[in-house]
């Protein structure tokens, strides 16, 4: 057994250098051999380690139990190799651990366990456990490459936001958004979601990857009905802060796409790519505040008893023939009614206000002035009367002030549109409200 010990002790030298953190234990459950970075990780010296019982260098604390559990089933010979995710208590801090355990073999005999330590503290505040064991629960699991999967993609993004941030400090502004991403992420995650990227208000997620299911599309059409739900609590903590209110726009598109790490060897990320992901992004620029839209191949895939309406077509940027798209109302027992273009109330005006107003296509607003009278308003939308030709789910920007941006929610014949704001119109409405009272 010394033999033994002084040959995993020189594994311990060749290893001293590597990124990762590597431990070795003897079987009898003696520490033979620490390197540099699993002092690190650990938070303990070399020379407090090496010879000294495992169970005797990890017990103090409680909260390390699922980290010593996952070495001592290695040692104990339960199974030959185990990849955990385990919480690791130091006296400042709880780290997340990926940690690795293999057996090691001196002449055909078992002679200790080796394990590989991980520190995916940062990564675990950003990425799913599923994600994380997609990249360090094997070897080549950091390497670049992907494979094709079938899943669904979920965009959100809110409505106005650009007109927000312009009126708020840093400080509130963050404090605001990353109250509203926690509480979406969460949402997300419990409904078996991996949020892939978050680019400012905007949100990404997967739904089929990193593990495979058949009923993906039922968990990104679930987690869409649940964060529109959400969003009550979030614009009721707003409220609180002095906050304005939020509203999101949601699309969930279907279909194979590659998932995988992608990037260059000096950063990556887990990652998705694909005309299906394209597609997501592209519904998700015709969704109103509060609205669900999904693709016809979105639809395809549903299991449960799905409830949509408003089904349309339309023309994509990119795509070879058009697209049916349609708003989700629920699933199963779960129903949605936080689209108020759909039926809030619209007061008639005594006097018809009139309102310049141009087309806004691919973000760029058409330098072509169009006229038309608000006959009707709300708090979140109005009618406008034009004899412009208009389409459901242009994009429209309202000449006042800095701009008053909306989206055409339907149309009502003769020339009338119900309009939704998709920014801040709480001086706009005002204003009319004034022009009545004068």
């Amino acid at each position: 057994m010394e033999n033994n010990r002084e040959e995993l002790n020189m594994d311990g030298r060749i290893l001293r250098d590597m990124s990762q953190g590597i431990l070795t234990v003897s079987l009898d459950g003696r520490i033979l051999s620490v390197n540099g970075t699993a002092e690190k990780i650990l938070g303990k010296r070399r020379e407090d380690l090496i010879g000294n019982l495992f169970t005797d260098c990890f017990s103090e604390h409680v909260e390390d139990d699922a980290f010593n559990r996952t070495i001592l089933n290695a040692m104990r010979g339960y199974l030959a190799s185990t990849e955990n995710i385990v919480p690791y208590y130091l006296e400042t801090e709880t780290k997340l651990l990926n940690a690795m355990t293999s057996y090691l073999y001196e002449g055909g005999e078992k002679a200790g366990v080796i394990v590989v330590l991980n520190d995916v503290t940062v990564f675990g505040r950003l990425l799913s456990r599923d994600v994380l064991k997609e990249l360090y629960g094997s070897p080549d699991g950091s390497a670049l490459g992907g494979r094709k999967e079938t899943v669904s993609i979920l965009m959100s993004d809110l409505r106005g936001f650009t007109a927000i941030s312009e009126r708020m400090d840093p400080k509130s502004l963050l404090h605001m958004v990353n109250h509203y991403l926690a509480e979406m992420t969460a949402v997300l995650e419990e409904c078996r979601g991996t949020v892939i990227e978050i680019i400012g208000d905007g949100i990404l997620a997967l739904f089929g990857a990193p593990l495979s299911t058949e009923r993906h599309a039922d968990h990104a059409v679930t987690a869409a009905l649940r964060m529109q739900q959400a969003m009550a609590s979030v614009n009721r903590w707003n409220s609180a802060n002095g906050y304005p209110e939020l509203r999101m726009g949601i699309a969930i598109n279907s279909g194979e796409a590659i998932v995988g790490n992608i990037g260059s060897e000096l950063r990556a990320k887990y990652g998705v790519l694909g005309p299906a992901v394209n597609l997501a992004g592209r519904i998700e620029g015709y969704s109103m505040p509060g609205e669900i839209l999904i693709s016809e191949y979105t639809k395809r895939y549903v299991v449960s008893e799905l409830r949509t309406e408003n089904e349309t077509e339309i023309y994509p940027k990119g795509m070879n023939a058009p697209v049916r798209i349609m708003r989700v109302k629920g699933i199963g027992f779960l129903d949605s009614d936080t689209f108020s273009g759909a039926g809030e109330d619209l007061r008639e005006l005594d006097k018809p206000v009139c309102l310049v107003y141009s087309r806004v296509v691919d973000k760029h607003v058409i330098p072509e002035t169009l006229t038309g009278t608000v006959t009707a308003i709300s708090r979140s939308g109005c009618i406008l009367e034009t004899g412009s030709e208009l389409e459901e789910r242009d994009d429209l920007k309202l000449d006042f002030s800095d701009g008053i941006y909306a989206k055409v929610a339907r149309g009502g014949g003769a020339g009338k549109w119900h309009i939704v704001f998709t920014s801040e119109a709480e001086e706009f409405t005002g204003w009319i409200e004034r022009l009545q009272e004068a």
